[in-house]
């Protein structure tokens, strides 16, 4: 009886063992399959393929080798203990698999008593890898997502950008209380090109019970509307404005726009898009070629807005230093704002000119940014929004907005936003006093209420 009990443990232990392999393997198959879905042709696509082929085969053989080394012997003890003489056909077997059942179970229910390494289950980092790692298979799903939306009027857009912590969250999950707007959520994660079909699949509740990464107050639940429409660009750009040291500055080809609008309208269908993305300063003098597309620049107290950062920094730092898979989440989506995986836009030399421990580097990196975002000051589709007034004036800034847009739902109701000053490190004064003279020129092109 003992035996099985043994071996139903020895079992467990062995499907923990191989877990990592599995995952290996799941993943050189998938990475095969990215190959395959390439649409450029040529002796390069060749050469991966057979790369490919081969590291999928080893990991394949591997796999089967540590299966046959776990479960054939625990078998045989399983056999031998049901049946010591194996070759007697007319021995009684005497069978235990309720022993064999509860010793595969334990070593599970221990698992659950260490502590754990990340909010994500192994499972769903996988999950994750496979689909957000493979940028072929990304573009086979985003034709599939707008495939039905194929001759519909474009959408109308509403894109809320600033420098991260100048409460673009805090107004862009303000709008999205009201149905005139759509928008990306976390319960579209990993499926962030193909929402359409994992839509129908996973279907979380509306509830926001868990304070979010940043640790900053804002509360978010498995459908919460965050900043994921990143993915977009890195799969359409490949990657190709993220640099090792820094993100620049690019244009966008019609046909990507083109692809873009139509994502827009697979998800809004008839409603207005709605996005929170930082990196559109990257790319806006395209994205503004669009007369459906509106966009709100948030800015803040330049001292204020760059302790903020420091701290941001300071803190995800720790975090991705606790949990890899925070950085490998944030680099998915383009989010290098702050913490292991920082980069800053190259808007202007002086970004790369300070340590990010510093507060000198992050009110250098407000300045190349707002000095950047100054150019669209005069554009009619752009507004600017003082984060000061949308903390007191929430429901006059949303009230704007949403009359910009003609909708009149009166859905939208905030309540005022209590955030008090705190008090900040010393800062070069030159370039503080550059950056509030900008802060200053800000104010003036901002949104007249």
């Amino acid at each position: 009886m003992w035996w099985f009990f043994s071996g139903g443990v020895i079992t467990s232990i062995g499907i923990i063992a191989i877990e990592k392999p599995f995952h290996q393997l799941a993943l050189k198959s998938v990475g095969l399959l990215d190959i395959l879905l390439d649409p450029n042709e040529g002796e390069e696509k060749i050469q991966k393929l057979q790369t490919k082929i081969i590291q999928a085969i080893s990991t394949l053989l591997v796999f089967i080798i540590l299966c046959i080394v776990v479960f054939i012997p625990t078998w045989l003890l399983a056999e031998v203990t049901a049946q010591p003489n194996l070759f007697d056909i007319t021995a009684p077997l005497e069978s235990h698999w309720d022993m064999y059942l509860i010793g595969s179970v334990l070593p599970f229910v221990g698992l659950k008593f260490l502590p754990k390494k990340s909010d994500y289950s192994s499972l769903s980092q996988l999950l994750h890898r496979l689909i957000l790692n493979h940028y072929n298979l990304g573009g086979w799903m985003l034709k599939k997502q707008i495939s039905a939306i194929e001759g519909r009027v474009q959408p109308r857009a509403l894109l809320i950008t600033g420098l991260a912590r100048a409460g673009t969250t805090a107004l862009t999950k303000t709008l999205a209380k009201s149905s005139s707007f759509k928008s990306l959520d976390y319960s579209n994660m990993p499926f962030l090109l193909y929402p359409r079909f994992w839509s129908k699949i996973y279907k979380p509740n509306n509830k926001e019970n868990k304070e979010r990464a940043h640790k900053d107050g804002v509360n978010v639940g498995f459908a919460s509307v965050e900043a994921l429409e990143e993915y977009f660009f890195k799969q359409q750009l490949n990657d190709s404005y993220i640099l090792p040291n820094q993100l620049i500055t690019h244009s966008i080809s019609d046909e990507v726009l083109d692809q873009y609008q139509k994502y827009q309208s697979s998800i809004a269908q008839s409603d207005v898009y709605l996005a929170k993305n930082n990196n559109q300063m990257l790319r806006l003098n395209s994205i503004l070629k669009n007369p459906n597309q509106e966009v709100v620049v948030l800015f803040r107290n330049p001292s204020q807005h760059a302790y903020s950062l420091l701290k941001q920094h300071q803190h995800f730092c720790d975090q991705q230093s606790k949990d890899p898979f925070v950085l490998e989440y944030m680099n998915w989506l383009g989010h290098h704002e702050f913490g292991l995986g920082q980069k800053p836009f190259a808007f202007s030399e002086t970004n790369n000119s300070y340590d990010p421990q510093q507060m000198e580097f992050w009110v250098s990196r407000w300045i190349g940014y707002y000095e950047q975002a100054l150019k669209f000051a005069k554009h009619e589709q752009v507004c600017f929004v003082p984060y000061e007034l949308f903390l007191n004036q929430p429901q006059l800034v949303t009230g704007y907005i949403t009359s910009k847009l003609n909708i009149h739902d009166g859905a939208i109701q905030p309540k005022r936003f209590v955030k008090k000053e705190t008090q900040t490190p010393n800062v070069d004064e030159v370039l503080l006093e550059k950056a509030n003279t900008l802060y200053q020129e800000l104010l003036k092109f901002s949104i007249n209420i």
